[in-house]
C-alpha cells in the first residue's frame, strides 16, 4: 500500500526510486528529530536526508511555478 507522501511525490514527477535513502527512512529520521532524539541518528544518514528534503523542497517549487522541465540528481 502506498503511502500519502508516496502519492503525493509520483504526482509531482519526482521518482522515489532514485533516492539515496527510501522515504521509510527519512520518516523515521523526521519522528527522531521531532521527539528529540538527535543522537540516535547517524550523522551521515542525516546529511543525506537533510540534502534530499532540500532538492525535494526544489522541484516542488518549480512544479508550483509551472517549470516543469528540470533535472535534479537525488543521489
Amino acid at each position: 500500500m502506498k503511502s500519502h507522501l508516496e502519492d503525493f511525490l509520483t504526482q509531482q514527477n519526482i521518482s522515489i526510486n532514485e533516492f539515496p535513502i527510501t522515504l521509510s527512512r527519512l520518516k523515521k529520521i523526521r519522528d527522531k528529530i521531532t521527539h528529540g532524539s538527535v543522537n540516535s541518528i547517524k550523522e551521515k544518514q542525516l546529511d543525506i536526508a537533510n540534502i534530499l528534503i532540500y532538492r525535494i523542497n526544489v522541484v516542488l517549487i518549480l512544479n508550483m511555478l509551472g517549470i516543469n522541465e528540470w533535472k535534479i540528481n537525488f543521489k
